[in-house]
């Protein structure tokens, strides 16, 4: 390295130090990082609802759904799918034959 790229190296982090220094960093504050979270919570909220609507039309319009085709659908993992249904399941939205395995399909109610 040759002294002029060492001094432009040092000049780089001090001149960014000082400029940075100044500034109000958003989530040194508590409330705007309380607001930023709950904002976070409601849009990831928003997107598994939206997804869950999808399934259950899915499962209207073909009668029935599988986990296969949850993952399929949105790119997920098996057990996000997984979760999607059984969420489903609990709130009374669609009913689950079989136990385990390939042969586990839902229905809608």
């Amino acid at each position: 390295m040759t002294p002029f790229s060492i001094f432009v190296l040092i000049a780089t982090f001090v001149l960014g130090y000082f400029l940075g220094k100044g500034r109000r960093m958003p989530f040194n504050d508590p409330d705007l990082a309380h607001e930023a979270r709950e904002l976070g919570q409601r849009a990831v909220h928003k997107r598994i609802e939206k997804r869950k609507a999808r399934i259950l039309e899915r499962a209207r319009q073909y009668g029935e759904v599988t986990n296969d085709a949850v993952e399929d659908l949105f790119c997920i993992s098996d057990s996000t799918a997984r979760n999607y249904l059984n969420e489903l399941e609990a709130e009374g939205k669609l009913e689950q034959h079989g136990e385990a395995g390939r042969s586990v399909f839902y229905t809608p109610r």
